[in-house]
């Protein structure tokens, strides 16, 4: 028989503060594996159906609207990393690097 734990739930994941969004994600899905793991839930079917309700409406909201997010768990997290990733916007990465110049006590050795 299994024994139940009375486990504070994972507290649900806010998708304001956008500079820090991949940062705090990557920190909640950690949270979320060590909730998982003490539950002892290791049915990846079952562990989706504990990430949605637990990441909140605002997730949920979001999740709704990823294609192809399969019915297992590894697939959910995966879109939903992909969704939370920071983008790179290259031509402006490409502009950064263009305005770099010599400061005046840098030389030219490396």
């Amino acid at each position: 028989m299994a024994k139940v734990l009375d486990l504070p739930a994972v507290p649900p994941f806010s998708v304001s503060h956008h500079r820090t969004l991949a940062q705090r994600w990557e920190k909640w899905t950690k949270s979320l594996d060590y909730y998982l793991r003490a539950s002892g839930v290791t049915d990846q079917k079952q562990k989706r159906a504990v990430l949605l309700p637990l990441a909140g409406p605002d997730v949920q909201e979001i999740f709704e609207t990823l294609p192809n997010t399969g019915d297992d768990y590894k697939t959910a997290l995966e879109k939903l990393n992909e969704y939370f990733q920071p983008k790179r916007n290259i031509p402006f990465e490409r502009h950064v690097f263009r305005q770099a110049s010599q400061q005046p006590d840098e030389s030219m050795d490396v």
